[in-house]
């Protein structure tokens, strides 16, 4: 089977635009990968911020919890106190 110099050519050139296409796809894919790791990062970051949150919250809401149990103690003991100084 006999090419002439043109379809010898042209194979050439579809060789190189294949390999320009397929190196312009990969860098496309690359830099879609790198977007989509550098988003996953900034949600990873973001869920790791809610959960320091939400534990600090919880955190403050037993010391409050915690807080309000010693007043109402202290509350009952000056109470006791009291009664018990109160003359007869």
């Amino acid at each position: 089977m006999e090419y002439d110099n043109n379809e010898m050519s042209d194979c050439s050139s579809n060789s190189e635009y294949s390999s320009f296409t397929t190196n312009k796809e990969e860098e496309v894919t690359l830099k879609k990968i790198a977007e989509l790791k550098k988003k996953i990062t900034e949600l990873e970051n973001t869920s790791i911020i809610k959960k320091e949150k939400k534990n600090k919250q919880e955190k403050n809401y037993q010391i409050e919890a915690t807080c309000q149990i010693l007043q109402k103690e202290s509350l009952l003991i000056t109470n006791q106190l009291i009664k018990v100084n109160q003359p007869l």
